[in-house]
């Protein structure tokens, strides 16, 4: 019999992280972090720096990404004293990351050097236990909790990364909807199962940014899920990140979970141009920026967008107007349009234990095509009085400081 107390009776089902693991090392630093130079450029060209939201680059300091999932080391250099670790539900489980996949999801999203916004506070809600499996129910408590805590803990915007997911779960999509109403960005995983998105969740769920992978050749990842449910593509493939067992360890890990931080992290950057975004408005101009049409190999009803974040997303628009008692002048000028076409380059990763990939790339000659829509004048005069108004010329020189992934 039903009970006016209980809201919903559900399944537990259990989930898991979306990745596969390819290398693990420890010392040094990471040198070839693809992703971040894929998502400042628009064509296939690597130049071994990230440049993101030119001129004014990335400052996420007021932004707090939650990363459920297995946890993070919250000692590792890449966090610089930002990560902390607010709350376990995992059975039996010591707070910590036990299993690696958390660390290297964190490093990607906001760790220095190898993260998208190197700034951005973390907390870690651990709902994957060492084996990076756990249940449904972990994962809606996380975000129950991160709810809560975003409203009584900090003072900026949050974010939400999910780099986890199992099958259909309709009480999960209803956390990521309530993440969503108060406020929250939601960024999630799409699945590793090259099968429809929207069999699964928290991926399905409508208001989340539901994020699929691709390789450095901007191919999708044999892996990824697709469909309708994807939002957004990312890199995922080979991403080299922040690892659980030591202070200075890394991992090249694949996977859907490795592609979701990128995005997540692109949220908290833009949540940092923008305070107050709301979670509709952070999707939509990451989506709406993205790059089209340079992915190959999609299936299905899959959206042919690549996260781009080479420049600012806040957009700002000066209109001037003169007018006198006798003389009008119009002018409209259409901006020149420059459409620069890279043949994509294939790249060719060879790796071992001891160092990071060596990466061969061939690029074509980009082809530049110009369109200039000549100015239109139109001059009334009224013969008995001449007044003319000079409106001076400003000009503004912005010099951007770029950060090279080679740089000690």
């Amino acid at each position: 019999a039903s009970s006016p107390m209980v809201d919903s009776i559900y399944e537990d089902t259990k989930i898991q992280a979306n990745r596969r693991t390819d290398l693990f090392y420890s010392g040094g630093k990471p040198l070839n972090v693809y992703g971040l130079d894929r998502i400042d450029e628009r064509n296939l060209a690597y130049d071994n720096t990230y440049e993101p939201f030119a001129p004014s680059g990335c400052d996420a300091s007021d932004v707090t990404a939650y990363v459920i999932d297995s946890g993070i080391r919250t000692t590792h250099t890449v966090f610089g004293g930002r990560a902390r670790f607010g709350e376990n539900f995992v059975d039996g489980d010591d707070d910590d990351d036990c299993n690696g996949h958390g660390t290297h999801v964190a490093g990607t999203l906001g760790g220095t050097l190898i993260g998208v916004a190197s700034n951005v506070k973390l907390v870690a809600l651990k709902a994957l236990n060492c084996n990076a499996a756990g249940k449904m129910s972990y994962a809606i408590e996380a975000i129950d909790y991160a709810i809560k805590d975003c409203k009584e803990k900090t003072t900026g915007d949050c974010v939400i990364n999910l780099s986890l997911g199992g099958g259909y779960h309709r009480v999960m999509n209803e956390a990521v909807k309530d993440a969503h109403d108060a406020g929250i960005t939601v960024v999630t995983a799409a699945g590793n199962n090259n099968a429809d998105a929207c069999g699964q969740s928290p991926g399905s769920a409508p208001e989340a940014i539901n994020v699929g992978s691709t390789t450095s050749a901007d191919l999708k990842a044999g892996s990824s899920n697709w469909g309708s449910c994807v939002d957004i593509f990312a890199p995922g493939d080979s991403i080299i990140s922040s690892w659980n067992n030591g202070d200075n360890s890394y991992a090249i890990l694949s996977g859907t979970s490795m592609a979701a931080p990128h995005v997540a992290g692109a949220a908290a950057c833009y949540l940092g141009q923008n305070p107050g975004a709301s979670p509709s408005e952070v999707a939509s101009a990451l989506i709406n920026t993205a790059t089209n049409g340079v992915i190959s190999g999609l299936t299905g009803a899959s959206p042919n967008k690549l996260l781009y974040i080479g420049e600012s997303l806040a957009t700002t628009t000066t209109t001037s107007s003169t007018t006198t008692t006798t003389t009008t002048t119009t002018t409209t000028t259409t901006p020149t349009t420059t459409t620069t076409t890279t043949t994509p380059t294939t790249t060719t990763t060879t790796t071992t234990t001891a160092l990071p990939p060596t990466t061969t790339t061939t690029t074509s000659p980009p082809a530049t095509t110009t369109t200039t829509t000549p100015a239109t004048t139109t001059t009334t005069t009224t013969p008995t009085t001449t007044t003319t108004t000079t409106t001076p010329t400003t000009t503004t020189t912005t010099t951007t400081s770029t950060r090279g992934l080679y740089d000690s």
